[in-house]
């Protein structure tokens, strides 16, 4: 039985759990009718039936936003047979939030059939039967993928469907692809999904010397200076990569414009990184660790000369969080003054230099730790201070570009693949329609594994990426100011390790569009954001998310900024793990945030699990709400979090203030939201500037450990529940013990569900 009833009956003689919550709105009598229905379920679910029905014909009015949530109690409560009558009663409502639409949907493709459809996987498509294979192997007649294009081109011209299958080896790939609208339908594919060939932009550097040049040896710190090895590249037969320009979010550094029929993006700067034993090299830094308050364009109190070595260096950026803790951006180094100042070359970033929290990169003068690298630029050469038994053969080298850019390619399939050691971003795709990716294993690239802009009904499938030197995915899939959906599917895939170059702003996933799915995936090691939302109509389910915004701050593992007409998104069944922030005393970190404005998202049934670190004004819940309304915050469990939930609805003439606020402005004027068909779908924004009846909806939150709820204020909240103290929850019967019946979290689902390429 639901063990949780003891919590229930234990708080049936208190008005309310959460009235002291500074703000919030309850009514006692409401509340204890509600729990006192539910706590009929331990006895009899036929009286608590009736009760809910007496609920429903008797329910305030200041409550009305919370009848769909006793309805949907009532066709849990009710047989089988009562339960589409029940159902229709729900579909009556003006307006149903968009979290009991779908479970209501699903309970009745469930009474038709047997098995619930959101718990159910979604299947890669058969391979198609092509009339032509282009055989493609390191020793064979054909030996690279770019011969291997021409030779299906061929075929493709006299009308043949044809696939390309790559045997068991590395390609090195010097060239990206430019795939069109005549390559249509092509696969491309590895002959053994169990020994996937691999697609690297990697050279290898095997021509290393020690250092001769006189002035560069007076650079060195004179404990490295001669152990550190030199590789000229023109030598190892790598092209000269260029300058090293470094960027990040907002400092008019950006890569080349990527543009499809719908939208346009800037690709990630071309930055060439170096591996030895399979592992990115970091280039050399002061101080070797953490970061140091630098005086970025104004004089110290004090002349400080330890910085002057610097002056020397052709190649340095300074790199940190600049301008304020939520954001890093590298600039780059012009010179130090004589009275310390250190200044450098525009663009600067768009949050400023004040804050100056930083290191530098890049520097031959601080090549000190076994295993930093250093790149010459202006001489196509670079140093590395090697570990003990060092082995030249194991030195690579990212020196090439994207592996392909499809444009206007539909059914285009790329499966079972590895994708290595790209200078840039991994594979481009812009408006692809039906694309498939399956079984791609994508890693150490210095930009996204992945970007496809434009698009519909493409599916993503048990892909992994990792080791990003920025984000992972950034998916553009249908339009949600025009209300287009993309149809569009992430599943099953492993991201980790993101944001190793822009640490900040460079999500797992960043999503743009309407009408998408993100589901049974993990994202682990994430120092920023793992999922970007910037969409309508998206489920984000299944998913598990762990040690996510671990070095930014004022972020949520699943953030969205700005945007009060981002209407539909619903966040379920996911699990978050230790989401604590390196900035936690000085901002935030949240499971979920809903940044400025942003409203209509339905965060139900998930699992908090660890997080926050204290429970001061600073410190976020594991749910952010910031300014928004019409959010609905209902059975989740958080656990171990110091606050459950935190912020402010956005009512009055606070909420007013959005009819003037910049950064949310450009949302309002892209989307004709007053029109007939965007107050269809979405009924709340109708009253989107009412300002005292907008708030947010809390009900049936279990919080377990010694945190404090603090709900967001003006918020209505009901049947909200404290749990045991001792309660960890680490095992999924745990989990499920406390489970209500109303809310049957699929905890045995969350996460990818198989193997991928033979590995975890």
């Amino acid at each position: 039985m639901f063990t949780s009833m003891r919590f229930i009956l234990a708080t049936m003689a208190l008005a309310c759990v959460l009235t002291a919550n500074a703000g919030e709105v309850s009514s006692p009598c409401f509340d204890d009718r509600l729990k006192s229905a539910d706590a009929l379920w331990a006895g009899s679910r036929e009286n608590a039936r009736k009760a809910y029905i007496d609920l429903l014909a008797d329910m305030p009015a200041k409550y009305e936003p919370f009848r769909s949530l006793v309805i949907m109690r009532l066709a849990y409560a009710s047989s089988a047979a009562d339960r589409p009558q029940v159902l229709h009663a729900l579909e009556q409502l003006d307006y149903v939030p968009e979290h009991h639409a779908l479970a209501a949907r699903e309970m009745r493709a469930e009474l038709a059939a047997g098995v619930n459809p959101g718990q159910q996987r979604t299947q890669i498509p058969p391979l198609p039967k092509c009339d032509v294979s282009v055989a493609v192997s390191p020793g064979g007649r054909i030996s690279n993928l770019s011969d291997a294009l021409d030779e299906a081109r061929k075929y493709k011209a006299a009308g043949k469907s044809v696939e390309i299958v790559l045997a068991p080896g590395v390609y090195l790939q010097k060239t990206t692809l430019r795939l069109g609208a005549g390559d249509a339908g092509l696969v491309i594919r590895s002959a053994d999904p169990s020994q996937p060939a691999v697609l690297t932009g990697g050279m290898v550097l095997e021509k290393w010397q020690k250092v001769q040049d006189a002035s560069a040896l007076a650079r060195l710190p004179e404990a490295s200076r001669h152990k550190v090895l030199v590789c000229d590249l023109q030598g190892n037969r790598v092209p000269p990569l260029g300058e090293l320009v470094l960027g990040g979010i907002d400092d008019g550094r950006l890569g080349a414009l990527v543009s499809s029929g719908s939208d346009e993006a800037r690709g990630s700067l071309p930055v060439p990184e170096f591996l030895y034993k399979g592992e990115v090299q970091r280039l050399a830094r002061w101080p070797n660790s953490g970061s140091e308050e630098l005086p970025l364009n104004k004089s110290p109190q004090m002349a400080d000369p330890q910085f002057e070595r610097w002056n020397g260096e052709s190649d340095l950026w300074i790199h940190g969080f600049l301008g304020n803790d939520w954001a890093d951006s590298y600039q780059k180094f012009e010179r130090v003054h004589p009275d310390g100042k250190i200044t450098v070359v525009p663009p600067y970033h768009k949050w400023g230099l004040n804050y100056g929290n930083g290191c530098v990169v890049n520097a031959l003068c601080e090549l000190d730790q076994p295993g930093e690298w250093q790149f010459d630029s202006k001489n196509n050469i670079i140093y590395f201070l090697p570990p003990e038994g060092f082995d030249p053969s194991q030195c690579v080298l990212s020196s090439f570009g994207s592996v392909l850019i499809a444009e206007a390619c539909p059914h285009l399939e790329l499966r079972d693949l590895g994708v290595n050691k790209i200078r840039g971003d991994g594979l481009i795709f812009i408006d692809c329609d039906q694309l498939l990716l399956a079984g791609i294993d994508i890693e150490a690239c210095s930009g996204y594994g992945v970007r496809s802009l434009g698009g519909v009904q493409q599916v993503i499938h048990s892909c992994t990426i990792h080791g990003m030197g920025r984000g992972g995915l950034e998916l553009h899939s249908g339009d949600w100011a025009t209300l287009s959906p993309g149809d569009s599917i992430v599943e099953n895939c492993r991201f980790s390790d993101m944001a190793r170059i822009n640490h900040t702003y460079a999500p797992a996933i960043l999503l743009d569009g309407m009408g998408l799915k993100v589901r049974h995936n993990s994202f682990t090691d994430i120092p920023s954001s793992a999922l970007r939302l910037e969409t309508c109509n998206v489920l984000i389910e299944l998913n598990y998310f762990r040690h996510c915004v671990y070095e930014s701050g004022d972020q949520g593992t699943t953030d969205t900024f700005g945007n009060p007409l981002y209407r539909g998104n619903i966040i379920r069944w996911n699990l978050f793990d230790d989401i604590i922030s390196q900035h936690q005393d000085k901002l935030g970190a949240a499971c979920v945030r809903l940044d400025d404005y942003v409203s209509g998202y339905m965060i139900s049934e998930n699992i908090f699990r660890r997080g926050g670190q204290g429970i001061s004004p600073k410190f976020f819940g594991a749910v952010q709400v910031n300014k928004g309304t019409d959010n609905y915050i209902e059975g989740n469990l958080i656990i171990d979090w110091p606050r459950a939930f935190s912020g402010a609805s956005g009512v009055g003439a606070v909420w007013a203030k959005l009819k003037i606020f910049p950064w949310s402005q450009p949302f309002l004027q892209k989307a004709d939201w007053q029109s007939s068909a965007w107050q269809k779908m979405y009924p709340k924004l109708r009253d989107l500037f009412n300002g005292e009846d907008n708030g947010n909806y809390l009900a049936d939150n279990q919080q377990f450990g010694a945190g404090v709820w603090h709900e967001i204020t003006d918020s209505l909240a009901v049947a909200n529940l404290r749990g045991d103290e001792s309660f960890h929850g680490r095992t999924n019967e745990a989990l499920k013990s406390v489970l209500a019946p109303w809310h049957p979290i699929p905890v045995e689902q969350i996460g990818p569900y198989q193997l991928i390429n033979g590995k975890r």
